[in-house]
């Protein structure tokens, strides 16, 4: 499926941008949409910015949604691990902004990345939280040597289903995205699951009790690219937190079930903001 239109993608224009040791870091904006209460959103691991202009159609120009492109890109060599945690690259996106942000939406490894902000040192005063498809770990005995197997012959299905939702709705045949699921899993090495599973693993760890805007957490019943992602004990973890379980629920929900995810942001946006 698209994530937009070529048209409505060329509308995109940087409204900040830096290279921290080489490494570009963008934050997007559509120039018709200035009037809108800002909004922050994080993508995942091996994905891109434009993965968030489905919910951009859907809820501007009430809102004004302002996608990172971060270094944790689809394509990239994860050589950026080495200058920054995620939540330092997420803080210098805060940074570059000329105005404060007012809501943070994340998916998957940007969610995770959005808790590790919040819990940390001197973050940007929020009024509301969405977090799509995090993973969550309550205690540090849940981060045990048969989750760390688990990740590794579970990663290469985040990657194909990632892959798909990249892939706009062109078919390939099956042995054809098997060999292109083997090179992206080359390219990302084991340094895409490291960065991945230090996140999760972290979990434990983070003080959420720092986290206390309300915060909305959109999961499904069942996920075909995780195992146990705990949103349940998240959810109840946070002083604010509030979970929404779809039945039928892609691990890419802000693409492949846009209009859910909208409506169930905008519902909780308006509540706060």
């Amino acid at each position: 499926m698209p994530f937009a239109t070529a048209a409505y993608e060329s509308q995109w224009e940087p409204l900040a941008a830096k290279e921290i040791n080489g490494e570009p870091l963008r934050v997007m904006h559509h120039p018709d949409h200035t009037r809108g209460i800002p909004i922050l959103l994080t993508h995942g691991l091996e994905e891109v910015w434009q993965s968030w202009l489905p919910l951009a159609e859907r809820l501007a120009p009430r809102y004004r949604l302002l996608p990172v492109d971060l270094p944790w890109r689809a394509n990239g060599d994860y050589s950026w691990s080495e200058t920054l945690p995620p939540s330092r690259w997420l803080a210098e996106a805060v940074g570059m902004l000329p105005f404060a942000p007012s809501a943070l939406i994340g998916h998957s490894f940007g969610s995770n990345t959005i808790l590790e902000y919040l819990a940390g040192p001197s973050p940007v005063p929020v009024d509301a939280v969405v977090l799509t498809s995090p993973i969550y770990r309550a205690r540090r005995e849940e981060v045990s040597w048969e989750m760390l197997q688990e990740s590794v012959v579970n990663f290469r299905d985040i990657i194909s289903a990632g892959l798909k939702v990249r892939a706009e709705g062109r078919q390939f045949p099956p042995e054809v995205f098997e060999k292109m699921v083997d090179a992206i899993l080359e390219r990302v090495g084991p340094n895409g699951l490291v960065n991945l599973f230090r996140l999760v693993g972290h979990s434990p760890f983070i003080e959420l009790r720092r986290i206390g805007m309300p915060t909305l957490i959109i999961a499904g019943v069942a996920e075909a690219t995780e195992v146990g992602t705990g949103t349940r004990a998240l959810a109840a973890a946070l002083p604010a937190g509030r979970l929404e379980l779809l039945e039928d629920f892609n691990h890419f929900c802000q693409v492949a079930q846009a209009d859910e995810v909208a409506a169930l942001a905008g519902a909780h946006l308006g509540l706060y903001l």
